[in-house]
């Protein structure tokens, strides 16, 4: 169903859903190599993200649609048929949103877990990013965090049409990874059962130093959900939430 030559499944862009755009914008473009440009539409509050030295889209920043799903990242990903791809996951158990055609078409996905993924068909399609490491400011990898890593499993494969496999998490607890056209494109980790938090994506951006970027996150005014830890022969990252209480992951390649 899923050519391996058509880019399908493979993670594009990322959009933050923000209580406070503005807010957001002077936090990432404070810590991050990242230019943020405002609409020209002046009544949308929204800001394109791009890296300073690399002048393509990235994502965007966006208000929120709705509270309980402020503040939190959402993936894109590219797939070759969306109304398709609505249909399997209404099959599994998942639920559409919304469409959007400015000139691509976007569908907002949620999935049974409750996690926000939308699915992209665009001209062309992308292709994986193989350079290691990341370009600094880049989006480098997805985990989505689930209260359901086994239906999660079932869904993606399914729906998007990746390849899933095991894969040794850093804290002991179940967690795989996907891949499309034979590479790694995210991951998935079970959270424990004390966790308090709703299934969500959880972007990682590369960066020359985990600890100094770390450091100066909280610095302006970000909270450390996980202190720098080591994968050995792989790399190094920390957690971190913003100012407004979305999630994402800084990370640096063993090798950079």
């Amino acid at each position: 169903m899923h050519e391996a030559d058509s880019g399908h499944g493979q993670l594009r862009y990322y959009t933050l859903r923000s209580s406070d755009p503005a807010r957001a914008r002077a936090f990432y473009s404070e810590l991050f190599t990242w230019r943020l440009t405002p609409s020209d539409d002046a009544s949308d509050d929204s800001f394109q993200i791009e890296r300073a030295d690399a002048p393509a889209p990235l994502g965007w920043i966006r208000p929120s649609t709705s509270p309980e799903h402020a503040d939190r990242w959402t993936p894109h990903v590219h797939v070759r048929d969306a109304a398709a791809t609505a249909a399997l996951a209404r099959k599994l158990g998942g639920r559409e949103l919304t469409f959007e055609s400015e000139p691509d078409i976007d569908l907002h996905l949620v999935d049974p877990i409750d996690a926000r993924i939308t699915v992209r068909t665009d001209d062309p399609p992308p292709t994986p990013l193989a350079q290691r490491p990341p370009p600094l400011g880049s989006f480098c990898w997805a985990q989505l965090l689930t209260r359901d890593i086994e239906r999660a499993r079932v869904f993606y494969n399914e729906v998007i049409g990746w390849s899933v496999s095991a894969f040794p998490s850093a804290d002991g607890l179940p967690a795989i990874v996907f891949t499309a056209s034979g590479a790694p494109v995210g991951g998935a980790r079970q959270l424990p059962v004390s966790a308090t938090d709703p299934s969500s994506w959880l972007p990682y951006v590369a960066v020359a130093d985990v600890r100094e970027s770390l450091e100066r996150a909280v610095s302006l005014g970000a909270a450390t959900q996980r202190d720098v830890t080591e994968l050995p022969g792989m790399g190094r990252f920390a957690v971190l939430a913003d100012p407004l209480g979305a999630t994402l992951g800084i990370w640096r390649d063993a090798a950079g």
